[in-house]
């Protein structure tokens, strides 16, 4: 009896191992497995809900457009500006025809400034003569106050002296004003565009051009 109990334990301990080899060999197997699955899920794109349309993935690149669309529309214009010429002179040059593309500062119309130009010069040099003038009586001013303080001359002689470089000084401000009025009198025979855009249509009233983009109530209007 002995012997036979001693063969019944032996027998289950040789069928043990072939279980254990056989678990350890189907972990191995899931192990591999879902480690291939899981560099699948990761070399795999990213799915794309469907809008209930056909959809195309490709990859970006550089080429030349070679498809267009075409819609029906209407182009309107974001900006408008409205140009005026703030002085009365012959157009001599419309710079610009209908189509044509402006940037801002290019010029439109060009207006005649031979007579302006000669003005300019000539308050120039009357802008000159006056400060010289007002240099002179400053000095005699200088040397007529050192002389009326040590009574050297009547007090009245010293007055006329300030007054006629007061006068110098009066004469050369209004010289001035002068020539910057007619600087920028001449700066306005150049009609510059203000934004940049296309021109619509070149038409003209009274003697200068009008663009399109707005009413002109004078003559001198340049809507563009």
């Amino acid at each position: 009896m002995k012997i036979s109990e001693y063969k019944l334990t032996k027998l289950p301990t040789k069928n043990n191992k072939m279980l254990l080899i056989l678990i350890i060999i189907l972990l191995v197997a899931i192990g591999l497995g879902g480690m291939l699955r899981i560099k699948q899920m990761y070399r795999m794109p990213e799915q794309q809900e469907s809008a209930g349309v056909p959809v195309q993935v490709v990859s970006v690149q550089h080429d030349t457009v070679i498809k267009s669309l075409q819609y029906p529309g209407t182009v309107e214009s974001y900006a408008k500006s409205a140009l005026a010429a703030k002085i009365n002179e012959r157009v001599e040059r419309v710079a610009v025809s209908e189509g044509d593309r402006v940037s801002p500062g290019d010029v439109l119309v060009s207006l005649n400034a031979a007579e302006l130009q000669s003005k300019v010069d000539t308050l120039s040099r009357r802008v000159e003569t006056a400060g010289l003038n007002v240099r002179h009586w400053e000095s005699e001013a200088q040397v007529y106050k050192i002389l009326a303080e040590e009574d050297a001359i009547p007090q009245r002689e010293y007055a006329n002296i300030i007054y006629k470089r007061d006068s110098a000084a009066a004469a050369l401000r209004e010289a001035e004003a002068l020539w910057a009025e007619a600087r920028t009198a001449l700066d306005n025979t150049i009609i510059r565009s203000e934004i940049a855009g296309v021109v619509r249509t070149v038409t003209l009233c009274g003697i200068l051009p009008l663009y399109s983009g707005g009413t002109a109530p004078d003559s001198h209007r340049l809507p563009f």
